[in-house]
C-alpha cells in the first residue's frame, strides 16, 4: 500500500512593509489571510531558491544578525520579537545603502516575508524580499488568480531546520540574473559555498559529460555542440542556464536523425538542476583552460588544434575515395598546394 505524501503546512508567516524613505517598518495585517494561498506562494519561492535559474548555496557567518534571530525564532512561540528584528535589520541596511548609493542605484521598495513551513517532510524557514503588490492584495494577502508570478521581483533565502537547529547550508535566489551583493552580504551576512572558479569547473565538467551522450550516437553532432559549449564559456561573463542552453543548442539542426535537440535541451537543464553547481556565477575559465582546447589527430604527422571550441569553419568531404578535411581560412592557406576537385 502506497504511503501518502507528507502534508504541506505553514506554521507562521509575517510580512513587513520596509519603507527606507520614512525609516519605518510596518507589519501588515494578516488576520484575513488565506493560509493555503500563502503556502502556495511560499512553496513557489522556496522551489525557486533550490531549483531556480539564478541560485547559489551559501552559509551564514558566525556574526550574522539574521542567523541569530532565526535561531531565536525556533524557541520563540509567538515569533514576534525575532522576526521583527530581522525586518528592522533589513530596514537599517537599506537606509545605510541608500544614503551612500541612492542617487545612482536606490534599492527597490518592497516588503519582507518570513515564513516557517513544512513541505515534503522538510521543515524550512523562508526569508524573502518581495514586491507584494505583484502577488497579493497587500492588506488581505489574497493570492491574485491569473497574474503571472514569474514576473514578480523578489530575493529569497531558504534555510532547512532539523532537530530544532538551522542547517549549515542555505539557498539563495534572485529574479535578477545575479544575486544582489546587498542581499547576500550586507543583509544576510553570508558567504557563497563555491567561488566562481569552482562553479566554472563543476559546470563545464557536468555539462560536457551530459553532451558526451550525443557522441555515442553522432560524433559529428557531439563535436559541434561541444564546440558551442566551449565557445559559451570563453565568451560569456556570467553563467545563465537559459542563455547557455540557447547558445549551445538553439535552433541547431543535427546531422543525425537519431539526435533530438529537445532531449539535449532537457538534459542540459536537468544537469543545471542537479545541485552540483550554482546557476548564477561569474565565469572564470582559469581552472578549465586545458579542457577548452581540443586536439584532433589527423594522421601520424598532423594534429588539428582547436582553441575556442568553434568548429563551424571545418568541414569533411570525400574525393576519389579518400577522406579530406577542409578549413575556411583567413590566412595560412598559401602554405599549401591547391587541390583541384572540379569534375574531371
Amino acid at each position: 500500500m502506497e504511503k501518502n505524501a507528507p502534508e504541506s503546512t505553514i506554521k507562521y508567516y509575517q510580512i513587513f512593509e520596509i519603507a527606507s524613505e520614512s525609516n519605518s517598518v510596518r507589519k501588515i495585517d494578516l488576520n484575513d489571510a488565506n493560509a493555503n494561498d500563502v503556502l502556495v506562494f511560499v512553496k513557489k519561492l522556496a522551489n525557486d531558491a533550490k531549483y531556480g535559474s539564478s541560485r547559489r548555496q551559501g552559509s551564514f557567518s558566525d556574526t550574522s544578525s539574521v542567523k541569530k534571530e532565526l535561531i531565536a525564532s525556533l524557541t520563540d512561540d509567538e515569533n514576534q520579537g525575532s522576526i521583527l528584528k530581522i525586518a528592522e535589520q533589513l530596514l537599517s541596511c537599506e537606509v545605510e545603502y541608500n544614503s551612500k548609493h541612492g542617487n545612482f542605484n536606490e534599492i527597490r521598495k518592497g516588503s519582507l516575508l518570513v515564513s516557517n513551513f513544512e513541505s515534503e517532510g522538510e521543515n524550512s524557514i523562508l526569508i524573502s524580499k518581495i514586491d507584494v503588490e505583484n502577488f497579493f492584495e497587500t492588506e488581505h494577502l489574497k493570492l491574485l488568480k491569473g497574474l503571472p508570478q514569474d514576473k514578480g521581483v523578489y530575493k529569497t533565502c531558504l534555510v532547512n531546520v532539523e532537530n530544532n537547529a538551522l542547517n549549515e547550508e542555505i539557498y539563495l535566489s534572485d529574479t535578477n540574473s545575479s544575486i544582489s551583493k546587498f542581499w547576500w552580504s550586507t543583509f544576510l551576512e553570508c558567504e557563497f559555498i563555491r567561488d566562481s572558479q569552482k562553479n566554472t569547473d563543476l559546470a563545464f565538467s557536468q555539462l560536457s559529460s551530459t553532451l558526451s551522450q550525443v557522441n555515442k550516437v553522432s560524433p559529428v553532432d557531439h563535436a559541434f555542440l561541444k564546440g558551442n559549449l566551449t565557445s559559451y564559456f570563453t565568451t560569456a561573463t556570467h553563467f545563465d542556464p537559459d542563455d547557455m542552453v540557447e547558445r549551445v543548442v538553439g535552433n541547431y539542426e543535427p546531422e543525425s536523425k537519431e539526435v533530438s535537440t529537445d532531449k539535449i535541451k532537457k538534459d542540459l537543464k536537468k544537469a543545471c538542476n542537479s545541485g552540483k553547481f550554482d546557476t548564477s556565477f561569474e565565469i572564470d575559465i582559469s581552472p578549465i583552460k586545458s579542457k577548452l582546447k581540443r586536439t584532433i589527430k589527423i594522421d601520424d604527422d598532423i594534429e588539428l588544434k582547436i582553441k575556442s571550441g568553434d568548429i563551424s569553419k571545418i568541414y569533411q568531404f570525400e574525393y576519389k575515395k579518400s577522406n579530406f578535411i577542409a578549413i575556411k581560412a583567413k590566412s595560412g592557406y598559401g602554405n599549401f598546394r591547391k587541390l583541384d576537385v572540379s569534375d574531371d
